[in-house]
């Protein structure tokens, strides 16, 4: 059994919530997409993420659909969320982690994405925006060797208005 809140993840978490945070930009649109249309295009960019990667691999949930706050209730008190989604890249070998990572990165790339942070070669964390619409992709290597992959959107309001 694999334990997936080992100290040694605190580094992947903290790099989640700052990603999270990084999502909620200072104007205020008067409408966004809604939770639900927000779930679709987080399993739509995830499916999209999966294809680039070996066919052996298996996306399991890491973490289900959850919604956070964008930022602290006081800066942002309309009450806009993220929408995130992670799965485990399972039945991939650990020795080509760097490897799928590099191919993730190639496809975000390749489709709009920039980098907003690269930790490699120290380790596998790396974390793309979407120019187009602000959706945030992630991959992370754990200390296990197991590789996350996550999508989390631009903030947005739970019904798309305030």
């Amino acid at each position: 059994m694999r334990n997936k809140d080992l100290p040694g993840s605190i580094g992947a978490a903290t790099s989640l919530v700052i990603l999270l945070a990084a999502g909620c930009g200072i104007g205020e649109p008067s409408t966004t997409i809604d939770e639900e249309e927000a779930q679709k295009k987080v399993d739509n960019y995830l499916s999209e993420a999966f294809s680039v990667l070996p066919p052996s691999a298996e996306p399991e949930v890491k973490i289900d659909f959850r919604s956070a706050t964008c930022g602290e209730p006081s800066s942002d008190p309309v009450g806009r969320v993220t929408v995130s989604k992670s799965y485990w890249a399972r039945e991939l070998p650990v020795e080509d982690n760097k490897k799928n990572a590099e191919l993730l990165l190639d496809h975000w790339l390749e489709n709009n994405y920039e980098i907003m942070h690269d930790s490699r070669p120290d380790e596998i964390s790396i974390k793309v925006e979407n120019k187009g619409d602000s959706f945030r992709m992630a991959v992370s290597e754990y200390p296990d060797g197991d590789l996350a992959v996550t999508a989390i959107s631009n903030c947005i309001w739970k019904n798309g208005t305030p």
